[in-house]
């Protein structure tokens, strides 16, 4: 249940400003699999570029892996080991996936050089940032700072902000309230607080309740993690992109990991500020207008994400499965970008090198029994962060 916080009833009250904005619903039908979607754009096809761009990463590729699996059988001789058999099915793969980054920067001479539109732009833009048990003392920080940004960038006028709470612990509930009454007063736009009494879906239906909510209020949606976040200038050239291109439905950038403390953390940082930009550009080449959704760090068009991002629920794998096991609990890659003869564009912004996003922090228990936790340093998605981070 969502709530207006205006004061009622005693005329001598303090005023207290509304939590949320005035409802605005959207339309979000739920999509059947089974048919293709009819609403949305006319599709279009990629450019023969695109298709010369997916046949050196993907056709060098093959090539690479077998001309390795010939080599390595030849050295093996006429007569290869069981143990030689092991090591030739381990070799394969890892040699084509190492093969795949090479083709994959080759392709990056094909990507296409955007630039940003410099002309007039009155997209209606929301920051969303879905929350569920965070430390929101750093969210909100991070979330103010970028308002001062975006007020900076001459976006204040039309740029708001909205926080998507999903937290089950009363506790942490209150402390969410406190803190973000104190960012709201910090920050230069507009910021909506909006909490769930049940967390549907997760985060997909913590998303999708708020676009049938207040979906018609804005024209783009920037999705940011709790722990993720994007310079005003990336947001500004974003929405002018997507401005300037009508069947523009989702621009995705590619996050630089920072903040690692480890030996590995930094390692991983550092390789991706060396080569992470000309990956960038492989992926970007060879995706064309259909890249993928990584699920926070993007540009979306809200009425792109309502017609097709409402996903069905999914049988559940066993009869005692809880129902929330059988719902589809992220839009990444399910409905990211719908195939069919309608279709939105979903690219990837190689070029903009303005989101971040910090190496996580795992916790496991011990399987013998006693209590012991340790936290693991873990780079998010390591092998992808490195290739596509790159430098502001």
């Amino acid at each position: 249940m969502d709530h207006d916080m205006t004061t009622a009833g005693r005329s001598d009250a303090p005023a207290i400003s509304p939590v949320v904005p005035p409802r605005a619903p959207l339309t979000m039908p739920v999509q059947d699999f089974a048919r293709h979607p009819q609403a949305g754009p006319a599709r279009r096809m990629n450019s023969l570029r695109v298709w010369l761009a997916r046949v050196i990463a993907f056709g060098g590729t093959a090539v690479l892996a077998v001309v390795g699996f010939w080599q390595m059988l030849a050295a093996f001789g006429a007569d290869p080991t069981p143990m030689q058999i092991a090591l030739l099915v381990l070799f394969v793969p890892t040699f084509a996936w190492v093969g795949f980054s090479f083709c994959g920067t080759l392709a990056g001479f094909l990507a296409p050089r955007l630039t940003t539109p410099d002309g007039p732009n009155d997209a209606r833009v929301v920051v969303v940032m879905p929350i569920y048990h965070e430390d929101v003392a750093t969210s909100t920080g991070l979330l103010v700072a970028l308002a001062r940004e975006l007020e900076a960038e001459g976006m204040a006028d039309r740029t708001e902000i909205f926080i998507l709470s999903d937290t089950r612990d009363p506790a942490i509930a209150v402390n969410e309230t406190l803190v973000i009454d104190r960012a709201r007063a910090l920050s230069p736009l507009p910021m909506w607080y909006r909490r769930r009494l049940t967390n549907d879906d997760r985060k997909s239906g913590n998303l999708a309740e708020f676009v049938r909510n207040w979906g018609g209020r804005y024209d783009q949606m920037v999705v940011l993690d709790a722990d993720s976040v994007m310079s005003g200038a990336t947001i500004r050239a974003l929405s002018a992109r997507m401005a300037a291109d009508p069947q523009a439905g989702l621009i995705q950038t590619m996050p630089m990991l920072v903040g690692g403390e480890t030996i590995f953390a930094r390692l991983t940082q550092f390789a991706g500020r060396v080569y992470g930009p000309m990956i960038a550009r492989g992926v970007a080449a060879w995706s064309g207008d259909t890249g993928n959704y990584w699920g926070h760090n993007a540009i979306i068009r809200v009425t792109a994400f309502a017609e097709p991002a409402a996903c069905p629920a999914c049988p559940a794998s066993r009869p005692s499965a809880a129902p929330s096991s059988a719902t589809i609990s992220s839009r990444r890659r399910h409905c990211a970008a719908p195939d069919g003869p309608c279709a939105w564009i979903t690219t990837c912004a190689a070029a903009l090198r303005g989101a971040r996003r910090p190496c996580w922090t795992w916790r496991c228990a011990n399987v013998v029994g006693r209590r012991a936790t340790c936290s693991i340093r873990v780079c998010w998605a390591s092998a992808a962060c490195a290739a596509s981070a790159g430098r502001t």
